[in-house]
């Protein structure tokens, strides 16, 4: 008789990856469901310290790369837990949040269809979907499904993003699943300050624009606004400018960058 399985560490200590292909698909899913609850019998949590269970797994996946075979045995146990949750709603199992915060900061492949699903139904029957999972949970799912099912416009899910995008409460989140860089953003971003909600609109607009400065740098950042920007509304253009003088551009939207400016702007929004 064989003994059970148990994963092993490397010799420095950390997770060994390789050793999942030992264990299958039914241990992985088993042993992800304890953990991700709260209880690991191999990896103790240190719940006196605040040790968040699913960072031992986004761990392993950092480590892993997207092809590792330790990647598609998570990907097939997170799958599994999500289908459950969906049959046990609106009971929340206790490991949903934190399988959810997994789909949020590593890509799963084989979770995609999933999340594809849940945009569909959230763009069908909002309510239906809301009184499903509540709405924390709702947002969560959302959050998880700009990373595993984005809106590219050749995908299942870009019907799905663009109707989400139409209600306020989930239109931050909608242009985020929808844009893929911030010249994508762009094609979406007059149809977002519409919809959004007008006291969290500035405060998204000065996260856009530090990241696409952080991303793109000054002068392209500038040249990618010109165009677009002269079909925008007044008090967008006005929330952008703020944006670019928060972050050292004085000129705002209207001057030509000059490059000399822009690569010490660059190298300081770096630092």
């Amino acid at each position: 008789m064989s003994e059970p399985f148990r994963p092993s560490l490397r010799e420095d200590g950390t997770f060994d990856p390789d050793c999942l292909e030992q264990a299958g698909q039914r241990w992985v899913t088993a042993w992800l469901k304890g953990r991700l609850g709260g209880h690991d019998p191999y990896f103790p949590i240190d719940k006196r310290g605040d040790e968040d269970p699913e960072s031992l797994i986004v761990a392993i996946l950092q480590d892993a790369d997207a092809v590792h075979p330790a990647t598609d045995l998570i990907g097939g146990g997170i799958l599994d837990l999500l289908d459950e949750a969906r049959k046990l709603a609106p009971e929340t199992p206790p490991y949903l949040e934190s399988a959810l915060q997994i789909c949020e900061r590593a890509r799963l492949p084989r979770t995609s269809t999933w999340f594809t699903e849940e945009l569909r139904r959230l763009a069908t029957d909002p309510k239906a979907v809301e009184e499903s999972w509540g709405p924390d949970l709702t947002e969560e799912i959302l959050y998880g499904a700009i990373l595993q099912s984005p809106g590219f416009p050749t995908a299942a899910s870009h019907a799905s993003w663009r109707t989400i995008l139409r209600t306020p409460r989930y239109a931050t989140m909608a242009w985020m699943g929808l844009a893929s860089s911030f010249d994508t953003s762009l094609d979406y971003i007059k149809e977002w300050w519409e919809i959004c909600p007008a006291p969290e609109r500035q405060a998204e607009i000065n996260q856009f624009v530090f990241t696409g400065l952080k991303t793109e740098g000054r002068a392209e950042v500038r040249r990618l606004l010109r165009h677009p920007s002269r079909s925008w509304p007044d008090a967008l253009k006005t929330a952008v400018d703020s944006a670019l003088k928060k972050n050292g551009i004085k000129e705002g939207l209207r001057a030509k960058p000059r490059i000399y400016e822009s690569s010490i702007a660059d190298a300081a929004i770096a630092a």
